[in-house]
């Protein structure tokens, strides 16, 4: 890897573009680029500019105050310019940078209103990624590559501590250190961050202790909840389906005997008909009333008839009378006149029986009817006998008699005639009166028959009309009780989907108990907020979170502090391998500078005990100097402070401490340590300002054959005024400024001048 080209836009004095190229050369080339031009040309901003743009922080170094001077700040004949910009192009075709691209390109911006910014090939980056970058390329603005003017003698001027902070750069470890500071900043945080998710979770861990009493008293609330779902399901399933089939029996019980009760109903409606049409029948037939009038008329023509039959006799009799033998028989007249008024006596008695005959008709009691009927016929037939008796006694005494009492007798017997036919007469109406009679008792049992049927079927409706009334009346009831059961089972299962139909071992009544035991327990572990189950297992969670944060964080520790490890036995065995090379490399190149002498680099360390030294007293130490460094344990409560002190020898002298030593000799010592330190790990470049500013004629002769000896190794920018150091340089670049203030360059390949 090498720097092939560097561009400045609007850094310092550089107001425009301004491009420096430096071409690959071939092995065994010397590397050299000489910057070279009048003091104040700006040729130094050429090394603040790399220094820039590899991350350097302090405006110190940089030859600044503020952020705004490093823009162009203008000058009375030019603008001052808005931002600054510098990009650093390395080639990366050996892949010793860790990316993917042939060629690296660090690009840094700053802009008046504060913004910067750091890109790595066009990307935007942050200074902790161009910081490790570069460490891992052994380069960096606080290094050994960029050797500011007055930075060789700060080296010896440096502290033990801090000379060591430059060695180990130039032993290759910064990358480490960068990592190992990373990792302890990370394992700091991180301990931070396992004291207090520890912290957190001391206090979470009651609370969650008392959330989990609480749980489990939900859990088996929630238990107990689901037997008594259970049961209560069981128990309100055999009540519904029970009182269910209730309903239905009583429903279809209710169908059936309406049914019934209309069937019967029917039979009512059909007797009732029956009923009525017989009362209309009877109510319209008038046959017994014409009988009983034309047996009344045919008994009064035959009263009427025996009437005339008695007058003809009594006529015949009084004729009789009058005959010659009257007074021969006179008894016998006498009797037959007594007989005669007996005879009208029956007559008139006979007539009273008609009329009462005529009473009993019209009444309609027809046995009466019957017995005066028989009376009033055996009297007459008990007068015609005796007529006839009388008749027959007066025949002897009438055969002798005159026509006339023949005539009687003829018409006594046509009468009689008629009256037998009348009789007749009236027998077959009399038959007709008793059959119409025995009718009007079958009609009259028939409706007796009926009206019993009726009664029996209106006996049978109200009972069926009981029946149905208190099967209303039940059902009604179980509807309500069913209403309510549903409400209940609403309440207390949500709805009656959940109801199952089934057979169970178990009564109603042990289904109960063991309901009101499960509410018992229900009641004894208490109400408790849902929401517990929320924070609980919000606070579960939290608690794990933490808890694996925790298992995390220890293991991240013991990563880390694994890592912290293996990363100080990296930087120690580099930096004790690197010391004794650098040591070696510093007493070569000091005796070729001083031409003699001798030199040596000794690595000290001071171990500080701090839980010792109390707080009003100075701190205890206990220093020691090796030359080169070995392990160094120590208690936990110890701090060791590392350092690299420096002894130094000019041919012809004892002095060993730095202090005593001229400007020049301090001056070839640094330069001989700074060569030690590239000739061991060299970097992509090295910038070199003005370091042989102080060295005469002969030692920059020296110093220019070292720089050319090691050119073979990394690449050299030296801003320089000594020729000899010109002279091994194989590109020139030289810088002016004009009038307007702004840097120019000028280049000059010195290949082309010979």
């Amino acid at each position: 890897m090498y720097l092939s080209k560097l561009e400045l836009t609007g850094f310092k004095s550089f107001a425009r573009k301004t491009t420096l190229t430096f071409p690959k050369l071939e092995v065994g080339q010397t590397n050299i680029t000489a910057v070279v031009g009048p003091n104040g040309s700006g040729k130094a901003n050429i090394a603040d500019a790399i220094r820039w743009v590899t991350g350097e922080q302090s405006l110190k170094n940089l030859r600044g105050k503020k952020s705004e001077d490093i823009i162009f700040s203008g000058t009375n004949k030019s603008a001052r310019l808005g931002y600054a910009e510098v990009s650093l192009y390395l080639d990366n075709s050996d892949k010793k940078a860790p990316i993917d691209y042939t060629e690296l390109i660090i690009t840094r911006k700053l802009y008046r209103s504060g913004e910067s910014e750091y890109q790595i090939n066009g990307s935007k980056s942050r200074l902790a990624d161009i910081l490790l970058l570069m460490a891992q390329l052994s380069f960096g603005q606080k290094s050994y590559s960029i050797i500011g003017q007055g930075m060789a003698d700060a080296i010896l001027a440096a502290t033990a501590t801090e000379r060591k902070d430059f060695l180990n750069e130039a032993a290759g470890i910064k990358q480490y250190q960068i990592k190992r500071d990373t990792a302890i900043n990370k394992l700091e945080l991180t301990k931070n961050n396992l004291g207090g998710a520890e912290t957190l979770t001391s206090e979470i861990e009651p609370r969650l202790r008392s959330l989990t009493r609480q749980v489990k008293k939900l859990e088996r609330r929630s238990e107990i909840e689901k037997k008594l779902k259970h049961f209560q399901i069981k128990f309100y399933s055999h009540r519904w389906f029970l009182n269910l089939t209730s309903w239905e029996t009583l429903r279809s019980k209710l169908k059936n005997i309406s049914n019934e009760r209309q069937e019967v109903e029917k039979k009512f409606n059909s007797l009732t008909n029956q009923l009525s049409d017989l009362a209309i029948e009877d109510k319209e037939d008038g046959s017994f009333e014409k009988l009983q009038s034309q047996y009344n008329r045919i008994q009064e023509v035959k009263n009427n008839l025996l009437h005339q039959k008695t007058v003809l006799s009594a006529k015949l009799e009084v004729l009789s009378m009058e005959t010659p033998e009257r007074t021969k028989h006179s008894q016998v007249c006498s009797l037959s006149i007594a007989e005669t008024e007996d005879i009208l006596k029956v007559l008139i008695e006979t007539k009273s029986l008609q009329e009462k005959l005529i009473n009993e008709t019209k009444t309609g009691n027809l046995e009466s009817v019957k017995l005066i009927a028989a009376k009033i016929i055996n009297q007459i037939n008990s007068t015609i006998m005796s007529i006839r008796r009388e008749n027959e006694t007066a025949e002897d005494t009438k055969e002798k008699g005159n026509e006339k009492i023949s005539e009687l007798k003829k018409q006594i017997t046509s009468i009689n005639i008629d009256i037998n036919a009348e009789e007749t007469e009236l027998k077959k109406i009399q038959e007709k009166i008793s059959s119409l009679e025995r009718k009007r008792r079958e009609e009259r049992s028939e409706l007796f028959e009926l009206q019993k049927q009726i009664q029996t079927k209106q006996n049978e409706l109200n009972k069926f009309s009981a029946n149905e009334n208190n099967i209303k009346i039940e059902l009604a009831r179980i509807e309500t009780h069913k209403e309510d059961l549903e409400t209940e089972i609403k309440q207390k299962l949500g709805s009656l989907d959940k109801l199952t139909k089934g057979t169970t071992d178990e009564s109603p009544s042990e289904t109960h108990s063991k309901i009101q035991k499960y509410k018992h327990q229900l009641e004894l572990i208490g109400g408790i907020d849902p929401e517990i189950t929320k924070e609980y297992q919000e606070t579960k969670n939290r608690f794990e979170h933490l808890d694996h944060q925790i298992t995390d964080l220890k293991k991240a520790t013991e990563s880390l502090e694994k890592l912290i490890k293996e990363l100080d036995g990296i930087i120690k065995n580099r930096f004790n391998s690197s010391f004794e090379k650098i040591n070696a490399q510093f007493q070569k190149f000091f005796k070729t500078l001083f031409d003699g002498g001798s030199a040596k680099l000794i690595y000290t360390k001071e171990i500080i005990t701090k839980t010792e030294v109390p707080e009003d007293s100075p701190e205890q130490s206990n220093p020691e100097k090796t030359e080169s460094p070995s392990p160094v344990s120590c208690p936990p409560s110890s701090e060791i402070k590392e350092g690299v002190e420096i002894e130094a020898t000019p041919p012809g002298k004892r002095l060993k401490s730095i202090n005593m030593l001229s400007g020049g000799e301090r001056a070839l010592t640094s330069i001989a340590l700074i060569c030690a330190i590239i000739a061991n790990n060299p970097s992509p470049f090295v910038v070199l300002d003005e370091v042989d500013a102080a060295l005469d004629e002969a030692n920059s002769v020296r110093f220019a054959a070292i720089l050319e000896d090691l050119s073979h190794k990394t690449q050299f920018v030296v801003i320089t005024h000594n020729r000899a150091t010109m002279e091994k340089g194989k590109i020139l670049y030289g810088v002016t400024m004009g009038e307007n203030g702004i840097s120019k360059l000028l280049s000059i390949k010195m290949e082309e001048i010979k």
